[in-house]
């Protein structure tokens, strides 16, 4: 039995059952690859059900939204080890395609995971998610499908836009559902204290491979955060400046719930942060580099770095 043809007849046996209320009662569901969703979902078409389609370039998913639907939120781990691109699409039984990302990879040759947002305004009908290498081999690892109401939220001034919360409370902006590339935020003054980013773009960073930048007078406090990823739950890390060790970086440890959690290793961003001894700067030309360890873990060649940014403090600094 075809893909379309096996969703159509299970939107028409679960309409005529009554299996599609206006909200179903299971409201997320996970798939992991090689095995079925768990749990079991009246509304998903998993690959390895019968009819679906799973080949070595494409992968699709089959949901067939309740009436009345709001939006689901898809987020998908994956190996960007393999492959040129993942594209996502969304094309309903209607014949209507949209492009949801023209890639999904970011550029940092590992494992990685990305949420996409299905609006509701298009899940006007049975439809098929698909995923798409185009010139390799796709590499999915699992997908965690969530419907997700709309909800209002306040945002204090000043505070990055929120657009979707995930149920382990991290927030997301409308850049990353609609899978673009990463936006690197614009450096700033608050008062005299400066945000700037060391690198505009997600990059696979091997042991000692420093960020430079420039200053023109040494700082009286420092700050340094970042989005990392590849590291095992049980590494540590250590930050260096100008060849000197200026500190730990203290790496988040997300809920045991997160899906990111895979076989001792962890995929996924986690937030990083560190106040590196401010003394070890210069005027002028500055280096900065990480290098970590693990606790029992094979330790990793490299580490994925996203948004490295600096908060420079000029009060009571002493000019050069």
């Amino acid at each position: 039995m075809s893909f379309w043809r096996q969703l159509r007849w299970m939107a028409a046996a679960m309409l005529v059952c009554g299996a599609l209320p206006a909200w179903s009662q299971v409201v997320r569901s996970t798939w992991e690859s090689g095995s079925l969703p768990s749990p079991p979902a009246p509304w998903l078409l998993a690959p390895g059900d019968p009819g679906s389609v799973a080949l070595p370039n494409l992968v699709q998913f089959g949901i067939i939204p309740p009436s009345d639907p709001p939006s689901l939120a898809v987020t998908v781990l994956f190996s960007e080890t393999r492959g040129t691109a993942l594209r996502a699409s969304w094309t309903t039984a209607k014949g209507v395609t949209t492009t949801l990302s023209n890639d999904l990879f970011e550029g940092i040759g590992m494992d990685n995971r990305r949420t996409l947002l299905i609006p509701a305004a298009l899940l006007d009908a049975p439809g098929a998610l698909t995923f798409e290498d185009p010139n390799g081999t796709i590499h999915l690892i699992s997908a965690i499908f969530e419907w997700v109401p709309a909800r209002t939220i306040w945002v204090a001034p000043g505070a990055a836009d929120a657009a979707f919360v995930t149920s382990e409370h991290d927030v997301l902006d409308i850049q990353s559902l609609v899978g673009g590339p990463s936006d690197s935020p614009p450096d700033h003054w608050s008062g005299q204290i400066l945000r700037g980013c060391l690198y505009d773009q997600p990059v696979q960073l091997p042991p000692q491979t420093a960020f430079e930048f420039n200053l023109e007078k040494t700082p009286s406090r420092l700050r340094l955060e970042a989005l990392v990823s590849g590291l095992p739950p049980d590494a540590v890390a250590r930050v260096f400046l100008n060849g000197s060790y200026a500190g730990p970086l203290q790496i988040e440890i997300p809920p045991l719930t997160d899906p990111g959690y895979k076989a001792g290793a962890f995929i996924g961003w986690r937030k990083a942060a560190s106040l590196p001894a401010p003394h070890l700067l210069v005027p002028g030309l500055n280096r900065i580099w990480f290098d970590w360890d693990t606790g029992g873990s094979p330790k990793p060649a490299y580490l994925g770095i996203k948004d490295p940014i600096l908060e420079i403090d000029y009060s009571g600094a002493n000019s050069p």
